[in-house]
């Protein structure tokens, strides 16, 4: 688009569905809303074009921060996705921004509750949605996205057929020794402290606590120069799987830090991302 900042008009620059033949799915998006806990939890709802009789696989993708917020734009994973053959339904679970701090803040002393819950309820609203094969969902997510990502396939196991985790939170103890200033800061304001001083709730909170319990594929991400979640976190939690004999897990360092700036790196994820997404249909 072009912008003219003085007269405020705007104009398209290209067409994708003329210009670009070809090089979008089509996807029809809608805001979706559902009920968690007597929470009003809002998300976006995307669908590959529809064909008679056709019950799609589905795709519940979470951001990160967790004080994010998933909005209709440009997304390129969601198209890949999408692409793919799959719903996708992006998921604003408590603790996201935009909804009023209230909102944002109910996750503080509450890691992995009932946030996860709410993810676990976009799960039961698309198994009653027609048209979505609710045996075949999947759970994607980076960053605090990859955190609930592996909370969701230990805790709520039942729901999910795989898991896509990138730059994922294992252990939150770990993570609280071996990470940045500002995001050990991070840390104690949203458990109310340090490991030291409240080790029950950071052990209750991590999944590699609870890696016995999962037992669907898993697709894990991780940058190796990552600062922020530190590629052991990764490493540990798929050193565990092994031990316990569990071979449905598929491992990838890139060579990156928390997110992804190198065009190769990017193109590298999205390649396994659909190479897994494919080996489930």
């Amino acid at each position: 688009m072009l912008h003219d900042s003085a007269g405020h008009a705007a104009s398209a620059l290209v067409d994708p569905t003329r210009d670009v033949p070809g090089a979008f799915p089509t996807v029809a998006t809608r805001k979706a809303r559902f009920t968690s806990e007597n929470l009003c939890i809002e998300g976006l709802l995307h669908a590959p074009a529809e064909r008679a009789g056709d019950r799609r696989p589905a795709v519940v993708l979470l951001h990160g921060g967790p004080s994010a917020r998933d909005r209709l734009e440009w997304n390129a994973l969601v198209q890949l996705i999408v692409g793919s053959g799959f719903t996708v339904l992006q998921v604003n679970y408590r603790g996201s921004a935009g909804y009023g701090d209230a909102f944002e803040h109910l996750n503080v002393r509450d890691v992995g509750g009932g946030d996860a819950r709410d993810v676990a309820a976009a799960a039961r609203w698309l198994q009653d949605m027609p048209g979505i094969d609710g045996t075949r969902l999947i759970c994607v997510g980076g960053s605090y996205g990859g955190y609930l990502v592996y909370r969701q396939l230990t805790r709520y196991s039942d729901l999910w057929a795989a898991g896509i985790a990138w730059m994922g939170i294992t252990d939150w103890t770990s993570l609280y020794y071996e990470t940045t200033d500002a995001v050990r800061l991070y840390c104690r304001a949203l458990f109310g402290g340090g490991p030291s001083e409240l080790p029950q709730m950071y052990m209750e909170a991590s999944p590699i606590h609870d890696v016995a319990r999962l037992t669907a594929p898993i697709l894990m991400i991780h940058g190796k120069n990552d600062p922020r979640v530190p590629v052991t976190q990764a490493r540990r939690f798929r050193d565990r799987l092994l031990e316990l004999g569990r071979h449905n897990v598929c491992y990838v360092e890139l060579d990156e830090g928390h997110g992804l700036t190198a065009r190769a790196a990017r193109i590298r994820m999205y390649k396994k991302i659909a190479e897994f997404l494919h080996s489930l249909l």
